[in-house]
């Protein structure tokens, strides 16, 4: 649902009302109207607004007005490398404790013991905590330089080419570090002798 409202739609709408003659700052200003209802609906379904929901909200809202008051559509199309460059400074700001990327795949256990496997990982094991922190400091450096290409991307090239390339640049990184995060944790505890529990929790090493 996220990737629908949050790049094919948008890019989609975009350019069919160019092609229906809309101007391309007020096609930007409706490619942003899907994520809007799809976080409009999430808070009526679970009668709450994560901190997410009201950031990305808050930069909808925020991009939309600093557009109308320029004139410019450039803005709208940075504004992405905005959202990227502060998730990964977020991201490598975690560092300092539990990092993000430890918290998001623990709220993905369904299981009392999953999560306890994973607590207990976390506290009892410097291995364990060693990928965690790599892959956070992957997905932080990876958002980073999305942010700076998104950003020079959204100044440099003609504005209808912008939202198709950085959304296409946007899903490669994605799926480059999702591929590379798993891969370097696997190899990481390999090389260390360590092994994984049936239900795809590492062991503890005692």
């Amino acid at each position: 649902m996220a990737l629908l409202s949050g790049f094919v739609l948008p890019v989609g709408l975009y350019y069919l009302l160019r092609t229906l003659g809309v101007g391309p700052l007020l096609a930007l200003l409706a490619g942003g109207v899907p994520t809007l209802v799809r976080i409009v609906l999430t808070g009526v379904r679970e009668r709450a607004i994560d901190r997410i929901s009201v950031f990305t909200l808050s930069l909808l809202v925020a991009g939309a007005l600093a557009s109308l008051l320029t004139g410019s559509p450039r803005w709208l199309l940075a504004k992405g490398g905005v959202f990227t460059g502060i998730i990964g400074v977020w991201l490598l700001w975690s560092l300092r404790g539990r990092t993000i990327a430890f918290e998001g795949i623990l709220g993905f256990q369904r299981t009392a013991a999953a999560v306890e496997a994973w607590e207990a990982n976390w506290r009892d094991s410097p291995e364990f905590r060693h990928v965690m922190r790599a892959v956070t400091v992957i997905w932080g450096a990876g958002f980073l330089v999305e942010a700076v290409v998104r950003i020079v991307l959204a100044y440099t090239l003609p504005v209808d080419v912008v939202p198709v390339v950085t959304s296409v640049q946007f899903l490669v990184l994605i799926v480059l570090m999702l591929w590379i995060g798993p891969r370097y944790g696997r190899g990481y505890m390999s090389r260390r002798g360590l092994t994984t529990g049936p239900d795809g929790i590492r062991t503890v090493s005692s």
